[in-house]
């Protein structure tokens, strides 16, 4: 299994951001404890919310340590910043998040470390698609900022097919819901696709795509250096999105079988650029 596959919360630094998949609130509740005294360890400010569907909404101390379960929380703090309505779409969310790591960085902190409660918002099928390419330009922001992040989305109340879109777009994951990860690269849109993608997955892989295609540059590199495995099916469903999209891919360090596949394939989007 891909080291982006995680079994520990700990253990996370700047450039890190997790899907963390949990099976009702007392669990999250042990997860954050470790993720969060992990940041006040390494002098982070550390930032609790929970996103609704409206807006990024502030919560009561009395939550946050009820979610945290520290003893110590004079230096857990909330969001210092005014949150203005509509934050949950992509752009501005984004834009959020990085007013939040420059308050942190110029208060004299390490960096910003996020724990976060996106379940009333994803919820919805409208919402979960702005939050989906939201996770993505976290994605991009955190390869080159002092971020680190965790999304909590709790697997009962949503179920494993709506927690596998979102843990697909993120750098990494609690266990392997989703076999692949398409992931930023850099902070310029270019991708990173690891784990393994074959048949069975392929529209997966399409959808992901599709969902954070208005972000992703109209000439674009996908990195394949971390992908264990891929199939025709991959590779025609990721043609098949790029042409959707109007985008021209460029696959980097693929294998010599899956460049050769790319050729044979006659693929109109896609081509194999330099091999592994």
């Amino acid at each position: 299994m891909s080291q982006r596959f995680l079994t520990a919360v700990t253990g996370r630094s700047p450039g890190d951001h997790v899907c963390w998949p949990f099976h009702g609130p007392d669990e999250y509740v042990a997860t954050a404890s470790e993720y969060v005294g992990e940041g006040l360890d390494r002098r982070e400010l550390v930032v609790y919310f929970k996103i609704g569907p409206a807006s990024l909404k502030h919560t009561f101390l009395s939550e946050v340590a009820q979610v945290a379960g520290l003893a110590d929380l004079r230096q857990l703090v909330l969001d210092p910043l005014a949150i203005p309505p509509g934050c949950t779409s992509a752009a501005s969310a984004t834009a959020h998040l990085g007013r939040m790591t420059r308050t942190a960085v110029e208060k004299g902190y390490a960096g910003l470390r996020l724990l976060t409660d996106v379940n009333d918002l994803v919820g919805g099928s409208e919402g979960r698609r702005q939050w989906i390419r939201s996770e993505h330009l976290i994605d991009r922001y955190a390869v080159d900022h002092p971020v680190t992040a965790l999304c909590g989305y709790d697997v009962d109340k949503l179920g494993v097919q709506i927690v596998a879109e979102a843990a697909r777009v993120h750098a990494l994951t609690r266990g392997a819901l989703s076999p692949f990860l398409l992931r930023a690269a850099d902070a310029d849109g270019d991708l990173a696709l690891s784990g393994e993608v074959d048949v069975m997955t392929a529209e997966d892989l399409y959808q992901a795509m599709m969902l954070i295609g208005p972000e992703i540059p109209a000439h674009v590199t996908v990195d394949l250096s971390e992908l264990d495995f891929v199939d025709h099916g991959g590779l025609v469903a990721l043609d098949r999105a790029a042409r959707s999209l109007g985008v021209a891919a460029t696959l980097i360090h693929p294998s010599p079988l899956t460049a050769w596949l790319v050729d044979s394939l006659m693929l109109t989007n896609v081509k194999a650029g330099l091999s592994a």
